[in-house]
C-alpha cells in the first residue's frame, strides 16, 4: 500500500481530498492511535499545543497518517524509558508547525537526506536492530509536500531529532 502511494506521488496521480477541522481534534484522533505504542514501548510522551490552533483546510486522513509515521518513527528509535514531544503551534507568518522530538538513537547530518529516501535505512543490514522497509520518512515528507509544506528533521546521534512539519498560512 505504502509502496503504491509512494508510486502515485511520484507520477503525479495522488491527490488531496481536503476538508476543513479543527487541528486539536486531528491530534487528539492521532494521540489515540499512538499511545498505545508508546505505552507498550516503555517511553514518556509529552503534548504541548499551543493556543489559538487555526482550523486547517488539508486532506485530514493523510495528514493525520503523516503525523502518525512521524510518531512511529519516534517510537521505534527511541530506547524503553526515553522521551518524545509532540507540539504543536501558530507560527508567525499564521501557518501551523508540528514536531516531533525524541531522545532516540539519532542521526548524524550525512545520513538524514538517506533517510528521506525510499527504502533507505541509515543502519547496516547486518546490524539492524529496526524493523522496517524505511518508507517512515519518505511517505511523511511526501504527504507534507502535497499539502505545500515543509518537512526539517534536526538531528544528533545519541541525542534524538526532532522533525517539524510547517503547513503554510493558507491551510489555516
Amino acid at each position: 500500500e505504502i509502496v503504491a502511494f509512494l508510486s502515485a506521488r511520484q507520477d503525479g496521480r495522488m491527490s488531496l481530498i481536503e476538508s476543513r477541522f479543527d487541528t486539536r481534534l486531528l491530534l487528539s484522533k492521532t494521540l489515540r492511535l499512538a499511545r498505545p505504542r508508546v505505552r507498550s514501548a516503555g517511553i514518556a510522551l509529552t503534548v504541548d499545543f499551543g493556543e489559538n490552533l487555526p482550523f486547517l483546510w488539508a486532506d485530514e486522513l493523510k495528514l493525520r497518517r503523516a503525523l502518525l509515521s512521524l510518531i512511529s518513527n519516534a517510537i521505534k528509535f527511541t530506547p524503553q524509558s526515553g522521551r518524545i514531544v509532540l507540539a504543536a503551534k501558530r507560527t508567525r507568518d499564521g501557518g501551523v508547525a508540528f514536531a516531533i522530538e525524541d531522545t532516540g538513537i539519532g542521526m548524524t547530518a550525512d545520513e538524514i537526506p538517506l533517510a528521506l529516501l525510499p527504502f533507505r535505512q541509515i543502519e547496516p543490514a547486518y546490524s539492524r536492530r529496526h524493523q522496517g522497509l524505511g518508507l517512515g520518512l519518505p511517505l511523511a515528507k511526501s504527504l507534507i509536500d502535497l499539502h505545500g509544506g515543509t518537512l526539517a528533521i534536526e538531528s544528533q546521534p545519541q541525542v534524538g531529532t526532532k522533525v517539524t512539519v510547517t503547513l503554510p498560512p493558507e491551510r489555516t
